[in-house]
């Protein structure tokens, strides 16, 4: 909003005489005086801005102006303390004007008896007052509506929606969720012309582009096509539409659209010009992500190529200060800045006229020692690592090659395969492959690796990295692993492979008959696999090498006797116990629960009720899975048992390779107690013990993977394991089902 042409002149001093003439014309300026209050310089005289409003307040109350009321007390909730006082005071006002029965259900419906800002209070009451009969609006969960009706005396809005036609919302769910819309707004043009907006699509995609950014504002590429897919085009055309699309709006000097796919495109009022006040603004930017962006627009317009010596300092002071705050902390952002400004010109030193000189060679030094180089590549695209490595190459090719082939083990999955393809073309293909020997041979290969490997058979087989069951077996072993980041998206990679018929036929043709049953027997033995995939890529392997049936058929006769499941008496009476206090304690509370929350009435807009019965799924799985259990375990005394091998009822002393002796005690599958380290008889550590006795050497599970330990003596059970076991279960803590 703008003040008049006759008022923009005027000091403050006219101002307030114009405005105090003006409160007493008729009709009312009330836009003016609004446009004025909104644009009064607080500096100049706060309290008298204040005391004006309160004025003009009073003024549309005695008129019965309820859209200027809101605004103005929208306007006075950015100046003053919107905390309980200043809404109260705004639900006085407000009544004064929304005076007939209808207008006080919208009052009522608006929020002010609740902890929401009085801001936001007055937003819901403006939208609630604008209902009417064919008013357009849009909801986050159903779309685009047209409301048909508003019942004061229910306190509801009947809407009929693009989802869900005459659909009743209760008027506060609606006060906080719906968003009135205009008619020039995408989702009103597709319901209303639907024919002149397909042919804007197939004429200037680039114009409903520019629709959705008016509509909805600035807004990324992913959602810009989710405001379009299925409003204006189907999913099936959306590339075509937006290769077009984008190539309009770079030519569009209107049209901000950067060259980060994340970032939002935004409409501009004036084209984008390269000059001082750019500069000027550049120069006071603190940002570093966005002095990065900013420097990265100037020289893809060309304009960084014959910039004034001036504005060039800028350029480069900006990028030293961004430098000096990320080198530490932000190794990718760090990288960016570096080479840019080596694209810029700035070689050597930046210019500083604060803080240290940033020399641009030892930035770029510090990136290619330590873990530096594996840290600014992890969260880059593989098209930015080519371009990084290149960068990096024209400034010390010697020693980035030397670099990659050090950090091997630890790149990121992108990273590695930027950084073999690199050193295959600087042929040093031969030392990449010894690396990743050693990895293999001692089992020490990350997931990102095999997955590189197990992805690049070709080159696998070429460069005589290992050999190739032991690599598929590593592969599927390490699906089984508990992984998270990188290494588990190298999982879902691995996972994939062996679900792909095509990749089985090249893997399990280099594989003799035995390697093949003897890879099948291994999966099928697996237990951290989910299960549907475990079921997926035995039917894949099965279908490439018909004959493997037979293993998988003679495991599942095996499978058919599952061995007996046993706990200590005590875990297992403690389970009984859940289960007790869920049927006769928690699940009768929330019964009761429901019955009070259905007394609330309208359930599908009843939140309380719908909380309630989902917290009743989740207690009824919850005993069906204690009730399960119960029937399939059973308690012991682990009384008789043998200890000449580890398993259930013994204790196990070992070695770790460093000299470190562990000693644990396994019992039953619920058992657990690290004080006096018991453990469950199926967790990792208990299954590969299982079986060995001492004097033997065992592979088990260690901090930086597995490790070969050697078994020193297998006993029964302690004293003090004997007296927990005797001991009554811990009572449950509170609040639990």
């Amino acid at each position: 909003m703008e003040l008049p042409e006759k008022l923009k002149p005027k000091s403050v001093a006219e101002l307030e005489n114009w405005f105090l003439d003006a409160l007493a014309a008729e009709p009312l300026p009330a836009e003016d005086l609004l446009n004025a209050l909104e644009q009064w310089d607080p500096s100049a005289d706060g309290a008298r801005r204040r005391e004006l409003a309160a004025w003009l307040e009073e003024a549309l109350i005695e008129r019965g102006d309820k859209f200027g009321l809101l605004r103005l007390l929208s306007l006075r909730s950015a100046w003053e303390d919107g905390g309980p006082e200043f809404r109260e005071r705004c639900l006085q006002s407000l009544r004064r004007v929304f005076k007939e029965r209808a207008e006080a259900v919208l009052l009522a419906n608006a929020g002010f008896d609740s902890p929401a800002p009085a801001r936001e209070c007055l937003r819901r009451l403006s939208l609630l007052a604008r209902l009417r009969e064919g008013v357009l609006c849009r909801d986050k969960t159903w779309g685009f509506g047209i409301v048909r009706r508003v019942d004061d005396f229910y306190a509801r809005v009947t809407i009929d929606f693009a989802r869900k036609p005459n659909h009743a919302l209760a008027l506060t769910y609606a006060a906080e969720a719906l968003e009135l819309i205009g008619e020039d707004h995408l989702l009103a043009r597709a319901y209303r012309e639907p024919q002149a907006l397909e042919a804007l699509r197939r004429e200037q995609p680039g114009e409903v582009v520019r629709l959705a950014l008016r509509s909805y504002g600035p807004l990324n590429a992913a959602q810009i096509k989710e405001a379009l897919v299925g409003v204006v085009l189907p999913e099936a055309e959306w590339k075509g539409f937006w290769d077009a699309a984008r190539k309009e709006l770079k030519a569009d000097p209107l049209v901000e659209v950067p060259a980060n796919r994340n970032a939002p495109l935004r409409l501009l009022e004036q084209a984008k010009s390269y000059d001082a006040a750019w500069f000027g603004r550049l120069g006071e930017e603190k940002d570093p992500e966005r002095i990065a962006a900013l420097a990265q627009e100037a020289e893809r317009s060309g304009s960084a190529e014959a910039l004034p010596q001036t504005w060039r300092e800028i350029v480069g002071e900006r990028l030293a200060f961004a430098i000096r705050g990320v080198q530490t902390a932000n190794p990718a952002l760090t990288v960016r800045l570096a080479l840019l400004a080596r694209r810029l010109g700035f070689r050597e030193a930046l210019p500083a006229t604060r803080g240290a000189v940033v020399k641009v060679p030892e930035v770029l030094n510090d990136l290619l020692s330590g873990e530096r180089l594996a840290q600014a590549t992890a969260a880059m695209s593989a098209r930015e690592i080519e371009k990084f490595l290149a960068a990096l190459a024209d400034f010390d090719r010697a020693r980035l090659t030397e670099r990659l082939l050090q950090l091997l083990p630890r790149l990121s999955l992108n990273a590695l395969a930027e950084a073999l393809r690199w050193l295959t073309a600087e042929r040093r293909e031969a030392e990449a492959a010894a690396v990743l020997n050693g990895l293999l041979g001692p089992r020490g290969a990350s997931p990102v690796v095999l997955a590189w490997l197990c992805r690049n058979l070709d080159s696998f087989l070429a460069w005589g990295v290992g050999r190739l069951g032991d690599l598929l077996a590593q592969a599927m072993d390490a699906v089984a692993a508990p992984a998270g980041g990188e290494q588990l998206k190298a999982q879902k990679q691995l996972r994939e492979l062996f679900q792909d018929r095509d990749w089985l036929e090249v893997a399990l043709d280099s594989l003799d008959h035995g390697q093949r049953e003897a890879l099948v027997a291994r999966l099928c033995g697996l237990n951290g696999w989910p299960e549907g995939d475990k079921r997926s890529a035995l039917a894949a392997m099965i279908r490439v090498c018909p004959e493997l049936s037979r293993v998988v058929a003679g495991r599942t006769e095996e499978e058919e006797r599952p061995p007996a499941r046993f706990t200590s008496w005590r875990s297992y009476r403690e389970r009984q116990e859940q289960l007790r206090r869920l049927v006769e304690v928690t699940i009768p509370e929330n019964s009761r629960e429901i019955g009070v929350a259905r007394s609330y009435g309208d359930l599908r807009e009843n939140f309380e009720y719908q909380a309630a019965k989902d917290r009743q799924r989740l207690l009824l799985r919850r005993k069906r899975e204690l009730e399960e259990d119960l029937a399939a375990v059973r308690g012991s005394d682990f009384q008789g048992l043998p200890c000449e091998r580890a398993g259930m009822g013994t204790c196990v002393a070992f070695e770790r390779p460093d000299g470190r002796v562990e000693r644990v005690c396994i019992l039953g599958e619920w058992d657990r107690d690290e004080p006096l380290n018991i453990i469950a008889s199926r967790s990792k550590l208990a299954l590969a013990l299982a079986g060995h006795a001492a004097g033997e050497s065992v592979l088990l599970p260690g901090a930086a993977g597995d490790e070969l330990c050697r078994v020193l003596e297998v006993t029964g059970l302690t004293e003090e394991v004997r007296a927990w076991l005797n001991a009554p279960p811990p009572p449950a803590p509170a609040g639990a089902p």
